[in-house]
């Protein structure tokens, strides 16, 4: 009784092992999630562009190809590995890099969500990094459907839609209305955002987590905020709206149907220039910037003598526009977004435009001055001896 008992146990465990194995288990009871096929989507952060995958899958274990569209460098593609379980994770390996373009193995983090869709993050060993939204792609052959011989009706032309705006202020409230303006006419997508706190590194998230966040109060340097997703025909259109401290700052569009990208390119910029720094965005428009305004004074005071004294002036003034470009840059930037609880006060406001105008009006006087010092021979000789005294030097006259 005993021996055919222990027979019929030794019987019945190959059958346990089988049943685990057919499970699909990988040896810690967790049923890998199964991606293979073709993917295709979209990645935001220090790069952004299309990314479509091929994955072949066998159990845990995933193997494939990765090619992703840069919208500034152009393609790059990569050998995949890894493996699935709960979540999926993959080393990316660059097989064709553009010339000149340095890259570095990627490493890719991607959940199932319940929208059929995989979402993850991305980093590089070269430091870049980011977010991605992938969506399972099926071949006619591979739903049944028969290919048509008719000619495609895809269109055969992106169109792209660009306006340049002025220095911008926004609180909390008013990055949240922008963001649900980009947002509007996509439903399948999150928009991104990819930001520079003051005095802190470059960051990507998704904008909810940013809007979501209260701890963060320091002022944004920078932020981009983008949104891209496919159109029925397969095409891409998409939103990007980039704000910078330096430069110009734009909004930017592009899809297949040329009247959604002029239209929306129109929608986002009407409501960044409801916060448009009006005094500052009108006189660089003009193109008299202070840097332009400071060099016509210091030609209307070019004084009269030799080309050392002419030369001399030239450096002088030369070196007080570089100075007030840097003070400039780091008093009013081109853009301000406080992420604090309240307002920005009219003091907060007011006071860097203000201080600017007095560094350029100071910076015109020191131009005039150093003019009437170096047109003075009198005043030469005193400032020769002042520097000959200062450093101890014997000067006869």
């Amino acid at each position: 009784m005993s021996d055919d008992n222990q027979q019929q146990d030794g019987e019945e465990q190959p059958e346990n092992e089988d049943s685990n194995s057919a499970s699909g288990g990988n040896g810690d009871g967790v049923v890998p999630i199964q991606i293979s096929g073709n993917w295709i989507g979209n990645v935001y952060g220090t790069n952004v562009g299309n990314a479509s995958v091929k994955i072949e899958q066998d159990d845990s274990q995933i193997s494939g190809e990765a090619r992703f569209m840069d919208e500034a460098i152009g393609p790059t593609t990569y050998k995949v590995s890894g493996t699935a379980g709960e979540k999926v994770e993959l080393k990316l390996e660059p097989s064709f890099v553009p010339e000149n373009v340095e890259s570095g193995e990627v490493t890719v983090s991607l959940e199932l969500g319940s929208d059929g869709r995989l979402h993850g993050e991305w980093t590089s060993e070269i430091g870049t990094g980011g977010v991605l939204t992938l969506k399972r792609y099926h071949l006619p052959s591979e739903t049944g459907d028969e290919v048509s011989s008719q000619p495609s009706v895809a269109p055969t032309r992106v169109y792209n839609a660009s306006q340049k705006i002025g220095a911008v202020r926004l609180g909390r409230e008013e990055l949240r209305q922008l963001i649900s303006v980009v947002k509007t006419d996509f439903s399948q997508s999150d928009v991104i955002v990819t930001y520079t706190p003051k005095g802190g590194s470059r960051r990507t998230e998704h904008a909810a987590t940013l809007l979501a966040d209260t701890e963060l109060s320091e002022p944004l340097e920078s932020i981009t905020i983008g949104i891209q997703e496919s159109e029925p025909n397969n095409i891409n259109r998409g939103v990007t709206v980039e704000l910078v401290s330096e430069g110009d700052s734009s909004v930017s569009t592009f899809g297949s149907v040329e009247s959604w990208v002029v239209g929306k390119a129109e929608t986002v910029t009407r409501e960044v220039t409801l916060h448009q720094r009006s005094l500052v965005t009108g006189y660089k428009r003009r193109g008299l910037d202070f840097n332009f305004v400071i060099f016509l004074i210091a030609i209307a005071f070019l004084p009269s003598g030799n080309s050392y004294i002419r030369a001399g002036y030239l450096a002088g003034a030369v070196l007080i526009i570089l100075f007030l470009r840097f003070l400039h840059t780091r008093v009013v930037p081109m853009t301000v977004i406080e992420l604090g609880p309240s307002r920005p006060g009219f003091r907060s406001r007011v006071g860097a435009p203000l201080f600017s105008w007095a560094i350029a009006v100071a910076s015109a006087v020191a131009i005039k001055v150093l003019s009437d010092v170096l047109s003075d021979s009198e005043k030469l000789l005193e400032i020769g001896r002042w520097v000959s005294n200062l450093f101890g030097l014997d000067v006869s006259t």
